[in-house]
């Protein structure tokens, strides 16, 4: 028998399909300011992104 394979493949969003999403309502001009048109990402990508942006020092 043979082994399913266990790991999950994860969803991919675009910019505008991310900025629609009630998940991210409160930070739409982060995700706005960091995500890039022409790319897909995941939501963990999405909030990875979204909190680099906020952890950054400001010159």
């Amino acid at each position: 028998m043979a082994k399913a394979n266990l790991e999950k493949e994860e969803s991919v969003f675009s910019k505008n399909q991310l900025l629609q999403a009630k998940r991210f309502k409160e930070k739409t001009d982060i995700l706005q300011a960091v995500l890039n048109e022409k790319e897909n990402y995941t939501i963990e990508q999405a909030e990875k992104l979204i909190n680099q942006f906020l952890q950054r020092r400001l010159k």
